[in-house]
């Protein structure tokens, strides 16, 4: 699609793409990996974050443009916690006046932003100058809560975007029923081909038997506390099986707890966030997701394109739109210890049926594919710019 695409310009096509930060989380890896993927397809791109003091977490590749807000004398880290309405007005009106440049000044011929408050943000910063803007939300917004003032400023400026990209048909389709006058595409999040073979080195935490492997912030919405009690309802029934959860976050004292309290500290480990946990997922037996909500697991997708058999919560809206359940996993209805921990175990002790699972999981890599994902990305973009 790109070259008859690019053709059609004759010049390059300039993209400022725009989030809070790139400090760390899926929706940044996400933006880093659209960046990186729309340059090799020929697009200039110019990668735009709204916190300068906050440092990098992924490394961004020589020919991405990487740009910051001009500075001012209280930071921009302040933005929201100025006291005093006229005071907090007059600070708001420059800031805006400054990230209005700032963004102007990178000759965007498109904007893509990403993640709710920075998408209204910009959204409303850049009223008047005739830039097509595409919004992505990367979470499910019926359950991920932000301030209700922002709730309302997402209502009033969301139609004034090009596009409005989700990762599920069905949160599009909820949309549609609420007759918001957005338009609005689904992008998945793509797949992309690691390395997750096992090596000669077997990471320290992984203990010698199988292993169940589940990763992501240790945060309410993650709930590893429930996926830690169904490991204690069957833990005594497989000796040879534990259990290890990659990632940091508040709920860690609060995990360590329930661990000490059910005597599964020398069953269960938290070792931390790992740089790369990709590299270590061929260890790994089994994969389990217990969100309350996702957007679109980038953890489930790259744990079934190494061939891991995975169970998650049916939780809205990612994990469905993945899993084939009975085909490359299991599906469980949220929040439901009892039939989760019964999942487990039948994958536990049937060898052949989670190796089943397994090889049919590797799917993703063609079902999500990063040309196929590209591809639609491209057709959102000629239409945002009226090209055919």
């Amino acid at each position: 699609m790109s070259n008859n695409f690019l053709s059609t310009s004759s010049k390059k096509i300039k993209i400022t793409c725009v989030i809070s930060s790139l400090a760390g989380g899926g929706a940044e890896r996400a933006m880093v990996n659209l960046a990186t993927s729309l340059c090799d397809r020929g697009y200039e791109i110019t990668l735009f974050t709204l916190y300068p003091q906050i440092p990098d977490i992924y490394t961004i590749p020589q020919k991405i443009k990487r740009v910051y807000p001009s500075p001012t004398p209280d930071g921009w880290q302040r933005w929201f916690d100025l006291k005093g309405q006229v005071k907090r007005a007059k600070r708001i009106w420059k800031r805006t006046f400054l990230l209005r440049t700032d963004i102007v000044n990178t000759k965007p011929d498109l904007i893509i932003s990403f993640i709710d408050i920075t998408n209204v943000l910009i959204i409303r910063t850049l009223v008047g100058t005739k830039i097509p803007i595409i919004a992505t939300e990367r979470s499910d917004f019926r359950y991920h809560k932000i301030p209700t003032h922002w709730v309302i400023m997402r209502l009033i400026f969301y139609p004034l975007a090009i596009k409005i990209i989700v990762q599920t048909e069905e949160l599009k389709n909820w949309v549609k029923k609420r007759f918001y006058p957005w338009n609005i595409t689904v992008i998945p999040n793509p797949v992309f081909l690691i390395d997750c073979s096992s090596g000669s080195l077997k990471p320290e935490f992984f203990r010698t038997g199988n292993n169940i492997v589940a990763v992501g912030r240790l945060a309410p919405v993650k709930g590893f506390n429930l996926l830690i009690d169904a490991f204690a309802t069957i833990a005594s029934e497989f000796p040879n099986w534990y259990l290890t959860i990659l990632g940091e976050g508040e709920c860690r004292r609060e995990l360590e707890a329930q661990i000490q309290k059910l005597n599964l500290e020398k069953k269960v480990n938290l070792p931390g966030r790992i740089p790369e946990p990709t590299k270590i997922l061929g260890y790994a037996d089994l994969f389990v997701l217990t969100s309350q909500y996702e957007g679109f697991p980038n953890a489930l997708l790259e744990a079934m394109s190494c061939g891991l058999a995975p169970i998650s919560f049916d939780c809205p809206s990612g994990p469905r739109a993945i899993i084939r359940n009975g085909i490359d996993g299991i599906l469980v209805p949220p929040n439901n210890v009892a039939q989760l921990s019964q999942a487990m175990a039948e994958l536990m002790r049937n060898d052949e049926k989670r190796k089943q699972l397994a090889m049919k999981a590797k799917e993703v890599l063609d079902r999500f594919s990063q040309d196929k994902v590209m591809d639609i990305w491209e057709q959102v973009i000629a239409e945002a710019l009226k090209i055919s």
